[in-house]
């Protein structure tokens, strides 16, 4: 952590967002370790689209909204 703390600070773009970043990096050793190689992949464990497709009542009525359209990439 403190490498990664070092490289942060010489990227000024990095730097503003520092706390941001080792914050996300702390999440991500700390489920590496609970989880393994499978903590890095890039897909989720699960069905990112039916979760916010089952909320959409609930998102609508919060969020005063009209329409929701989900998309994933």
């Amino acid at each position: 952590m403190k490498q990664l703390q070092g490289e942060i600070t010489k990227d000024n773009t990095l730097k503003k967002l520092a706390k941001n970043v080792m914050q996300l990096a702390a999440l991500v050793k700390a489920e590496s370790e609970l989880r393994g190689r499978e903590a890095l992949e890039l897909r989720m464990l699960y069905d990112q689209k039916s979760v916010l497709a089952s909320s959409k009542l609930s998102l609508y009525r919060s969020l005063d909204l009209q329409d929701i359209d989900v998309t994933i990439l």
